[in-house]
């Protein structure tokens, strides 16, 4: 029975390891190739250019671009609008330390 359990558990890991190593091919796409190092248990992913493997389109590409540029303009857009808070509250900040070292110095202007 020991030996009958030690058997299913070995015949378990192979099955898990070699479904395992099947779903790494999958996710890796045309231009990966898993290898296993025979007597142990590392695994080498292999990157190669696969002729199968195609370049995005002229699109595909302006597309990318127009979307960076439009995220890149909301970012830049938010930076400012930030920018304008900081700043006024800066000045806020500065009227408030005006105010408070004149009504030290008993001269409060109107």
């Amino acid at each position: 029975t020991v030996s009958a359990m030690l058997a299913s558990t070995v015949l378990s890991a192979c099955i898990g390891y070699g479904a395992g190593l099947g779903i790494i091919a999958d996710q890796s796409g045309p231009h990966h190739h898993v290898q296993s190092v025979p007597g142990s248990n590392q695994i080498q992913m292999v990157h190669y250019k696969s002729s199968s493997y195609n370049s995005p389109s002229l699109e595909e590409r302006k597309a990318r671009a127009e979307y960076r540029i439009l995220r890149e303009q909301r970012v830049m857009q938010k930076i400012s609008e930030q920018m304008d808070r900081d700043q006024a509250e800066l000045r806020g900040l500065e009227k408030i330390q005006l105010l408070e070292q004149q009504a030290k110095a008993g001269t409060l202007l109107p």
